[in-house]
């Protein structure tokens, strides 16, 4: 009997065959049944969240200190994108969050920066990532070190083989209080 593929949500190239108790994912046959093709789909789908996670790092590490260009290989460069920076104000379309990353990445110097995730959610063709990123670095024209903490989502759609940020929203992590105050 032939090996039929059917189009079940899996990751990457993930695809359930729940006749023939196989699936494809990850470049391999795996057989055993749904259990094991469902393993073999999280594996998938854990593995593109650490490389995704893995390239923000870097590219948030270069950016505090003033080289955004890593960052913002990691964008879509299409009309639709948004952001909504720690620096106030938004911009949509590529033609303005390109410049505006160059602007904000300027403004910083010597910096380091973490990143405590808080959620992350991934499918097979988008991702949302939200953090805590905490950056200390001199900003603007300070010599003094200033912490930024701020709260992070981030929203990734796949293209090709990779997933780009279609959309960010920073700002200031401030305590948890009522309106007015």
């Amino acid at each position: 009997m032939p090996l039929l593929l059917h189009g079940v949500s899996g990751l990457l190239d993930g695809r359930f065959c729940g006749p023939n108790r196989a699936c494809y994912a990850g470049g391999q046959l795996w057989t055993g049944g749904r259990e094991t093709c469902q393993n073999a789909v999280m594996t998938q789908t854990n593995k593109a969240l650490a490389r995704l996670r893995e390239a923000l790092t870097a590219a948030q590490a270069a950016f505090v200190n003033g080289n955004p260009e890593p960052f913002k290989a990691l964008w879509s460069h299409g009309d639709d994108v948004t952001i909504l920076g720690a620096f106030g104000g938004y911009e949509q379309g590529w033609d303005l969050v390109g410049p505006r990353l160059d602007w904000a990445s300027s403004q910083f110097r010597d910096g380091v920066c973490s990143t405590t995730p808080l959620s992350s959610h991934i499918t097979e063709h988008l991702a949302c990532i939200v953090d805590i990123a905490r950056t200390e670095a001199r900003l603007g024209g300070s010599q003094e070190r200033l912490i930024q903490e701020l709260r992070v989502t981030q929203v990734f759609r796949r293209e090709g083989d990779d997933f780009r940020i279609i959309h960010r929203h920073a700002d200031p992590l401030r305590p948890t209080a009522p309106p007015g105050s």
